[in-house]
């Protein structure tokens, strides 16, 4: 959100294009997008989720906890305040306003080999994703790769609550 932000990393006329397309986002690490998060928590407290922007994925949840690390979503009005009242953790975050994803009935296989079907209550999500890689000299000086590196697609249950909603979701990557 703040002015210039993606212009540092974007020509101006890309990052226009790319904002007409991202989720409007508030990074806790900034003054006045902390204070406007809060009001809108305020408002509508399940109505958003908080990210960490560096999205350390550093566990499966099989071998490491995902959320210990700091790569799980905050969501919750108790766990997103908790989240804007630590002054420390809180600079690496991001809120954005919840996805509510259209759902539908899977199949899936689990990492056991389990056949799971995803209806009624359970019901499926699917998701795409592009992932890259950025990498610039020390201080923001000249950029040396700026790349995608693949594409990934994923089903998974709809409910995070769910029996397996830690361990479905592997797909398919370029």
């Amino acid at each position: 959100r703040r002015p210039g932000g993606l212009e540092a990393f974007l020509e101006r006329d890309e990052a226009e294009r790319l904002r007409a397309v991202l989720p409007e986002q508030w990074h806790l690490g900034e003054t006045r997008e902390l204070e406007e998060a809060s009001a809108l928590l305020d408002a509508e407290p399940d109505g958003y989720v908080a990210k960490n922007m560096l999205r350390p994925r550093t566990g499966s949840n099989a071998t490491q906890d995902r959320h210990a690390t700091g790569g799980g979503i905050v969501a919750g009005g108790d766990a997103l305040r908790a989240l804007l009242a630590d002054e420390v953790r809180r600079r690496w975050y991001v809120v954005y306003r919840r996805v509510r994803p259209a759902t539908h009935e899977a199949r899936v296989h689990t990492h056991t080999g389990e056949t799971l079907d995803l209806v009624g209550p359970a019901v499926g999500v699917s998701e795409a994703a592009t992932f890259g890689v950025f990498l610039s000299e020390s201080g923001g000086g000249a950029v040396l790769r700026n790349e995608t590196a693949g594409v990934g697609a994923r089903t998974r249950t709809a409910d995070p609550q769910h029996l397996f909603a830690a361990e479905l979701g592997y797909g398919a990557l370029s």
